[in-house]
């Protein structure tokens, strides 16, 4: 069975030659694209902020994608710096 997200994102990459990775990223830093504006929507907060040994830090987001009107639960971490 496929990953529900393999399927979102190849929407994304067909309809809007934009993956799903760029589109949550992009939102958890409060930019939705023009092109996809009147389509998605997210909303999403901050659950978790680490410092690393190295000096890194990683953020750890949650919240709720809708594309065209359906709504997926969305949950991401990334490393800032």
């Amino acid at each position: 069975m496929a990953d529900p997200s393999d399927t979102v994102d190849a929407y994304l990459e067909s309809r809007f030659r934009t993956g799903l990775e760029q589109v949550l990223l992009d939102a958890t830093g409060g930019y939705v694209p023009p092109a996809l504006a009147s389509v998605i929507n997210v909303i999403s907060g901050r659950f978790d902020t680490r410092r690393h040994p190295d000096g890194g830090v990683s953020e750890g987001y949650a919240g709720t994608l809708t594309i065209d009107g359906l709504a997926y639960a969305a949950r991401l971490s990334g490393i800032i710096r």
